[in-house]
């Protein structure tokens, strides 16, 4: 299992932006958003450089003052 920081108190429209991206990472067979912890939990055989790489392309991931959350948009990179 390969465990990853995100940033503690993700909305939902962001745990949402990390579950698409996540998904799609070659190797990954299940994955959880753990949002209250701040912890990505991904099973399976994948390179961390990869699912890092994909995660950059995220564009709403906040703290939970995240200004994508109301509508505006999120700028914040990820992790």
């Amino acid at each position: 299992m390969l465990t990853v920081s995100v940033r503690a108190r993700l909305c939902r429209r962001c745990v949402r932006a990390v579950s698409r991206l996540v998904r799609d990472v070659p190797g990954v067979v299940s994955f959880e958003v753990d949002a209250a912890r701040g912890l990505l939990l991904v099973q399976g055989d994948v390179d961390e450089r990869e699912l890092l790489d994909a995660l950059g392309s995220a564009v709403c991931l906040g703290d939970g003052n995240c200004t994508g959350c109301s509508g505006r948009g999120c700028t914040r990179g990820f992790p």
